[in-house]
């Protein structure tokens, strides 16, 4: 299984008059021995800090496959963006089978101890 992950963080960069939102990704396994050794589309986006909050920005992004890294950069010099705002990470088109080595996302958990069908959270 492979994650997708920061390897440097996203900071916010003033060079000359333009100001960009800088990170790096890496998809890799727990112990990041091995990375992801086939091509994926993945979705960048800057959105609201809230669950189901705004998206400012999104742009589509190509793990080449056995790549180490990868570059996301946002140019916010002439974009409406509220602060705080985060940048979200994602597999394009992530449907009801998910691509090879990804599990999909925990909606809810049913919990049943004492015969009872409860909705959990999380």
């Amino acid at each position: 299984m492979h994650y997708i992950r920061f390897l440097r963080t996203p900071k916010v960069e003033v060079k000359k008059g333009t100001v960009l939102l800088n990170a790096v990704i890496t998809l890799t396994t727990d112990l990041g021995e091995t990375f992801l050794p086939q091509d994926l589309e993945l979705i960048a986006t800057v959105r609201d800090t809230e669950q189901d909050g705004d998206i400012y920005l999104r742009r589509k992004l190509q793990w080449p496959g056995g790549a180490r890294s990868l570059p996301v950069t946002f140019d916010l010099s002439r974009q409406d963006v509220d602060w705080p705002a985060c940048m979200h990470i994602a597999v394009r088109n992530f449907g009801p089978v998910p691509p090879v080595g990804f599990l999909p996302p925990i909606v809810d958990v049913r919990t049943a101890t004492d015969g009872k069908d409860r909705k959990t959270t999380t």
